[in-house]
């Protein structure tokens, strides 16, 4: 591989390829409050061809110059245009559970608050742990817990959270002690997941659900995506419910 590593200011030497996909307007945005918090651009260099078309890094680009800042660019004399896509598939990005891993790590308290929770709880995703304690799978909370500004739940909210877990695993019971055939999916972390995104559902009645799903628990069977529970989960609701949960 033919490269070098230089920095510029004029932006207007880089082109970006039609090939490449569309700016998104978010991720500059973010990168632009990471950045001005701490500059560490120079540690991730974009990747341009000898044409200077950006292979990888057009939103880094976009930040510094917005900010007015430095790119580290290298230039490949190797690469091309064709090797954007296989360039970003080949990424691996971090996971949840590595960035939990490395704040407490870093001793931060409210991410081993978390840790120790999973542990207690028996939860084996931070995924599921933090839709079960905030109902929350957006992308701006995910990258709020990334950068390390998590905050743990207050102790009146667990009070919630914890009673919410256990109606949760009183239905898995209930369907378990009910309904015959193989049941090896009740213990799948889609089938929990989607019972805490009903859950989550702010008219949700727990009271109510029981009572429907003493009648129409022959719906209750195995499905291959969350999204099928979840309209499983209405379904039962909804049965001679004159407040239904809408679809």
């Amino acid at each position: 591989m033919n490269e070098t590593i230089e920095e510029t200011k004029d932006y207007t030497v880089f082109n970006k390829h039609k090939a490449n996909r569309k700016t998104n307007e978010k991720l500059v945005v973010r990168l632009i409050k990471s950045i001005e918090k701490k500059n560490l651009l120079k540690c991730n260099p974009i990747v341009v061809d000898k044409y200077y078309n950006v292979i990888d890094g057009q939103h880094r680009l976009e930040a510094a110059k917005r900010l007015g800042l430095p790119i580290s660019f290298i230039t490949d004399l190797d690469i091309d245009v064709k090797d954007i896509v296989p360039l970003n598939v080949e990424k691996e990005t971090w996971k949840l559970d590595e960035y939990l891993n490395f704040h407490c790590n870093q001793d931060n308290i409210p991410y081993q608050r978390l840790q120790d929770f999973m542990e207690r709880e028996n939860l084996p995703k931070v995924n599921i742990a933090l839709e079960l304690l905030h109902g929350c799978r957006n992308s701006d909370f995910h990258n709020t817990f990334k950068r390390g500004e998590y905050e743990f739940p207050s102790e009146v909210e667990m009070l919630e959270v914890l009673t919410k877990k256990t109606q949760i695993h009183e239905v898995i019971n209930y369907i378990k002690t009910k309904t015959s055939g193989p049941k090896t999916y009740l213990d799948k972390v889609t089938f929990y997941s989607a019972m805490i995104e009903f859950f989550n559902i702010k008219s949700f009645c727990f009271k109510t659900f029981m009572q429907k799903l003493q009648y129409r628990i022959d719906l209750i069977h195995p499905c291959p995506c969350r999204s099928d529970y979840v309209r499983i989960f209405k379904e039962i609701y909804n049965f001679k419910n004159q407040s239904p949960i809408g679809h």
